[in-house]
């Protein structure tokens, strides 16, 4: 703080220090995981020749405006669209989370070509997050909520939704993790809705896989804006590995298509015509562990570390 002069003074001191590490260790590649290290990469690209993978992971600069409130007239905001455009070009390799975000790159950028965008998902460690072993059929219909529930996140819609549920669907119950408790609990005050039917609190990441495995359904809604189409939480591939399927909104067009074309779970806008489409899909998918199978398949094939890795040995390769 003030963020300009920090972020200026991070940029500076991230630069000497990469200058000497390439330097010393003759470095010809840089991986830069986002935009301030897709700066530092620019500044030292005019000292060496090297190549760059500007793995973006989202459109950054986009999230600040669209979930913190960033003015779009900032400084701030100007300088890294700037650069993000420079990157698009300069890069060797442009990695991003989602096709719809490929391909939006493209359309505003026509002198790229698709052939340098590769698109990796967020993965998880298939190993760590692996499906419950016990197939009784449990008492209760268990929602699973992780992470935030604001910024990018809208928890009301969530709450509104589950407030229906419950009046249709009497042993379904939502477990909410956050570290926003208090939060939480203020809001859903105002829904009337008895704490039988729910239970927040937090979890750290030792026992994050006993919950989810508790899980009959991972659930939660995303903001839709520009941001959100490059958009993929880590928290998708924990619950398909585990074979949960997923409750959400249709915030981008890969999600949306992976959930339908593979019955991975359901889209819903939670919404009051939505309601009786959710009802229908909780109670008829309960305990089918068809759509356990399937969630992991997916995942194993798609989502994992070791697909993952797979993809950036062979751009590592390609550069070499």
């Amino acid at each position: 703080f003030p963020k300009i002069l920090s972020t200026i003074y991070d940029i500076l001191k991230g630069f000497f220090l990469i200058f000497y590490i390439i330097y010393i260790k003759k470095i010809k590649i840089l991986h830069c995981r986002s935009y301030i290290s897709g700066t530092l990469s620019l500044m030292t690209s005019f000292f060496f020749k090297m190549q760059i993978i500007f793995d973006m992971r989202g459109f950054w600069i986009n999230e600040r405006s669209d979930r913190q409130g960033l003015s779009k007239k900032s400084l701030i905001f100007i300088f890294f669209k700037k650069v993000e455009k420079y990157l698009y070009h300069k890069s060797n390799i442009i990695i991003t989370l989602t096709h719809q975000a490929k391909e939006i790159i493209l359309n505003n950028n026509p002198n790229i070509s698709k052939d340098k965008i590769y698109v990796i998902p967020t993965c998880a460690d298939e190993d760590y997050f692996i499906p419950y072993s016990n197939n009784n059929p449990k008492k209760e219909i268990i929602l699973g909520y992780i992470g935030s529930i604001d910024t990018a996140y809208d928890i009301k819609k969530i709450i509104l939704s589950f407030s229906k549920l419950v009046k249709n669907i009497p042993n379904i119950h939502l477990k909410i993790f956050t570290k926003d408790i208090i939060k939480f609990n203020t809001l859903i005050k105002n829904y009337n809705i008895s704490k039988s039917y729910y239970s927040v609190g937090f979890v750290d990441r030792n026992n994050i896989l006993k919950e989810i495995q508790s899980f009959d359904y991972g659930i939660f809604y995303i903001n839709k804006n520009f941001s959100s189409t490059a958009s993929f939480p880590t928290k998708i591939a924990e619950f398909f590995l585990c074979g949960i399927p997923i409750i959400c909104n249709h915030f981008n067009e890969d999600i949306s298509n992976l959930i339908n074309d593979n019955q991975l779970g359901i889209i819903n806008e939670f919404q009051d015509n939505d309601h009786n489409q959710l009802i229908n899909y909780i109670l008829n998918n309960h305990s089918n562990y068809q759509n356990a199978i399937l969630c992991r398949k997916f995942a194993l094939q798609n989502l994992s570390l070791s697909n993952g890795y797979n993809i950036y040995k062979k751009i590592y390769e390609k550069l070499s």
